[in-house]
């Protein structure tokens, strides 16, 4: 397979040919606007936004609180820039956590305009990102996400690559069956590291089918929820990722949420009730949207 690149999309088309039928798609000009794509640089963050402070854990680190560490954003670029292994990622920094001027870089993606987490309020509690749909990653050489994954409780992400490239590798949900799904973790495989491991190990790795690609600076990248996907870099890389719920996975996400609620205990009568609700509310959200 190899994912379509196209210079514009409408939202329409977008819809029906891509997200629909959860098909990537590679659009190479939906950020030409963004300011943060002519400014943006090590070296700018560093000077304008240095002394921001941001909070990560390096990818592949146990679940323990001693893993998390606070940076400012100058201490994150000298390190990056001093060349010393292994060189920090900062992963999945949340944009609203930091500062407006910073975000103010950042614009909005018109493929992304129905995005129902913008309508928080409707949501039941389970089901917000309370920690913000947008977040921020940047690396260099060597760094990445090489743990194969799909994005939690089935959300689409758009990736948009404001400097340098990124090496993407992407796997169809059809192919779930041969990546070793973690057993208790359902969005994760077993193998920690796609980018170096033992094929040995995995033998029914070779069954599946990868889809590998370069992200270049300015592309944004659509990755449907319940795509497998994971990262490397070459060179120095910054880039947006924005988590959505939409028409087109609605359905699929809340009988995911449903699903873990039975797992939970919550009673028959409270999930029953919960996927009343998500049904009606996709219905009347659908008619607002005039989705087709």
């Amino acid at each position: 397979m190899i994912i379509q690149r196209v210079t514009d999309v409408t939202e329409k088309e977008f819809r029906t040919r891509h997200a629909n039928v959860n098909k990537p798609i590679i659009v190479r000009s939906a950020i030409r606007d963004w300011p943060a794509l002519q400014k943006w640089s090590l070296e700018y963050i560093a000077e304008h936004y240095g002394h921001e402070k941001v909070i990560f854990r390096q990818p592949y680190a146990d679940s323990t609180g001693e893993e998390d560490r606070e940076w400012t954003l100058r201490e994150f670029v000298e390190a990056l820039q001093s060349g010393e292994e292994p060189r920090p990622y900062l992963n999945q920094v949340k944009l609203r956590d930091l500062s407006e001027r910073l975000r103010s870089d950042i614009g909005t993606l018109e493929i992304a305009k129905n995005n129902r987490l913008n309508r928080s309020r409707l949501l039941p509690e389970s089901m917000k990102l309370d920690a913000g749909k947008k977040a921020l990653f940047v690396g260099d050489r060597g760094s990445g996400f090489g743990m194969l994954h799909w994005d939690y409780s089935y959300l689409h992400v758009y990736i948009s690559q404001i400097r340098g490239s990124k090496e993407f590798l992407l796997f169809s949900p059809e192919d779930t069956p041969h990546l070793y799904q973690h057993p208790i973790h359902e969005g994760a495989s077993s193998i920690k590291d796609i980018n170096n491991y033992n094929p040995a190990d995995y033998p029914d790795l070779k069954k599946a089918t990868p889809v590998r690609f370069t992200l270049q600076e300015g592309e944004t990248l659509f990755v449907p929820g319940g795509w497998w996907h994971a990262t490397k870099m070459n060179e120095c890389s910054i880039s947006v990722a924005e988590s959505a719920l939409t028409h087109s996975n609605w359905t699929q996400r809340y009988r995911w949420f449903a699903k873990q609620f039975r797992k939970q205990g919550y009673s028959p009568t409270k999930v029953v009730l919960f996927r009343l609700y998500m049904f009606g509310l996709g219905r009347f959200l659908d008619t607002l949207e005039k989705v087709t």
